[in-house]
């Protein structure tokens, strides 16, 4: 349990699809942080999903 793919999910068929997918839309390499610059879309939809599933007004994430 000390590996970022614990749960094997990295060769998920639809995690790889999702991965290409994006890629393709968005680009390669880490975006500015929150904190310092802006958020792009997809950061502030998988914060209001989260938020969603939790029952709660909002949510916020990082990259580790």
């Amino acid at each position: 349990m000390v590996s970022n793919d614990y749960l094997g999910f990295t060769q998920h068929p639809k995690v790889k699809e999702a991965a290409i997918a994006g890629i393709e839309k968005y680009g390669s390499g880490a975006e500015p942080l929150l904190l310092l610059v802006a958020t792009m879309i997809f950061h502030a939809e998988l914060e209001m999903k989260i938020a969603r599933f939790f029952k709660r007004d909002d949510s916020i994430t990082f990259t580790m």
